[in-house]
């Protein structure tokens, strides 16, 4: 019954969010709801600054969201033994090699309690090469109120959280790759 009562919650702030527009951090209404809601990614009515974070990644560098400012950053939230996650990551891989060397930064994180090494044979197995952060706490959960996996948001070059998808994606469809392309578009990109 909880399952069922969550469902419906998620089904009617998805429909609800749908038809409300992005306003960008330029102040100026941005209405790309079609395009949020054709990529089933859910916009935000009022896009929130994305709290900053350091984590390491699975080469043990330290990596700082602030950092990439001016970008527009996918962030992906996952983990090693969620079937969900595991689902997508081809897909975040042609997205990663699809926007490489653009203002499109995916960066995910790893919420596995495991060591790093064994999140980094993970993905060395699978040969993905976009960049992986490792948070064995979990604490980026709690930062951006996550409950499910996987989680993914949209954060404009602003700084500012525009959007959010929870579950599976595939992330190489031409509609996820239409909204981006817009959100870059707006966001300053010449493509």
């Amino acid at each position: 019954m909880v399952v069922l009562k969550h469902v419906i919650v998620y089904f009617v702030i998805s429909l609800v969010a749908a038809v409300v527009p992005y306003s960008g951090c330029d102040g100026k209404e941005k209405d790309l709801s079609g395009l949020f809601r054709e990529a089933r990614i859910i916009p935000l009515a009022s896009p929130k600054e994305a709290k900053d974070f350091v984590l390491p990644d699975i080469n043990e560098n330290e990596v700082r969201l602030k950092d990439f400012r001016g970008n527009v950053v996918v962030l992906n939230i996952w983990a090693m033994w969620c079937g969900p996650c595991r689902e997508e990551m081809p897909s975040i891989e042609r997205l990663y090699q699809e926007f490489k060397g653009r203002n499109l930064v995916v960066l995910t994180v790893s919420v596995d309690t495991a060591d790093t090494r064994l999140v980094k044979d993970f993905v060395d197995k699978h040969g993905y090469t976009f960049p992986v952060l490792h948070d064995s706490r979990a604490s980026i959960m709690k930062r951006f109120g996550v409950r499910f996996l996987p989680v993914t948001f949209l954060i404009d070059g602003g700084g500012k959280v525009i959007g959010k998808a929870v579950g599976p994606r595939d992330w190489g469809q031409a509609r996820v790759m239409r909204l981006l392309e817009e959100i870059l578009i707006r966001s300053g990109e010449n493509p």
